[in-house]
């Protein structure tokens, strides 16, 4: 979604929004899945994707030809992945999580 205002002869302003909503089963080219044995549950978000980004910028035209510009981001937090550092399950990689008995 974006909205943008030219209308005005001293004044610019840009907003902009989006949702992201990737899934993965390894948060970097060198992670390994959670089991070498089954894919079953491993596709979740990364750990760098924000889902809510927004975007906003405003140009301001002043005498002189000069330009104040200013741009801001914000985006949602990142999500809390729990792992438990040791090799639960005998597969060699040190990434498994908690299981519930």
């Amino acid at each position: 979604m974006r909205f943008e205002q030219n209308s005005l002869k001293r004044v610019q302003l840009f907003l902009g929004y989006f949702r992201s909503s990737v899934r993965s089963n390894a948060d970097t080219p060198s992670t390994e899945p959670q089991s070498a044995y089954s894919d079953s549950g491993e596709y979740a978000r990364p750990s760098w994707q924000a889902t809510h980004n927004s975007l906003g910028a405003v140009t301001v035209h002043l005498p002189e030809q000069l330009l104040l510009s200013s741009i801001f981001g914000a985006s949602s937090g990142q999500p809390f992945n729990l792992l438990t550092g040791s090799d639960n399950n005998g597969d060699g990689v040190f990434n498994t999580a908690p299981s519930t008995p």
